[in-house]
């Protein structure tokens, strides 16, 4: 058991560093369009999906997510196959439907199909957070300033 186990903390380590998302948030006035670049840089192909999620910001800063709600999210691809040591810049246009201002979360995770033993697969989820403002600089200390009350 504890052999599986050291295993399957190899493996995750190994795919860890092996998967990256940039930059990791965007800044945005009213108009929110823009990109991040998902890259696989290990030697085996990997398939990435993309999902969106509304994130809240909670007490000692901890982030509880949730389904996508106040945001009209249009992403050019839902999914891709990335080849070893492949990039693929992604593009979204969002609008905030429900205030001035709204921010979420685009998670990319990576799948490389690899299994251990036991049978489990080894995912792994990376964020790109995007705030969308009134004014784009400084939206997202803005944003998390106003969730945790700070004056």
């Amino acid at each position: 058991m504890k052999i599986q186990f050291a295993a399957l903390i190899l493996l995750a380590a190994s795919t860890l560093s092996a998967q990256t998302i940039s930059p990791l948030f965007g800044e945005h006035g009213r108009k929110a369009s823009g990109s991040f670049t998902v890259t696989n840089n290990s030697l085996y192909p990997t398939v990435v999906t993309i999902q969106p999620m509304s994130f809240s910001l909670g007490e000692n800063r901890s982030q509880q997510l949730s389904e996508l709600t106040g945001v009209d999210l249009k992403l050019s691809e839902m999914s891709v196959r990335l080849g070893p040591q492949e990039s693929r810049e992604l593009f979204y246009d969002a609008r905030c439907t429900t205030s001035d201002h709204c921010h979420f979360a685009i998670f990319a995770n990576f799948f490389d199909g690899r299994k251990l033993d036991s049978g489990v697969t080894v995912a792994i989820h990376l964020p790109y957070s995007v705030y969308v403002c009134q004014k784009a600089k400084g939206c997202k200390d803005r944003t998390h300033n106003e969730e945790f009350h700070i004056q």
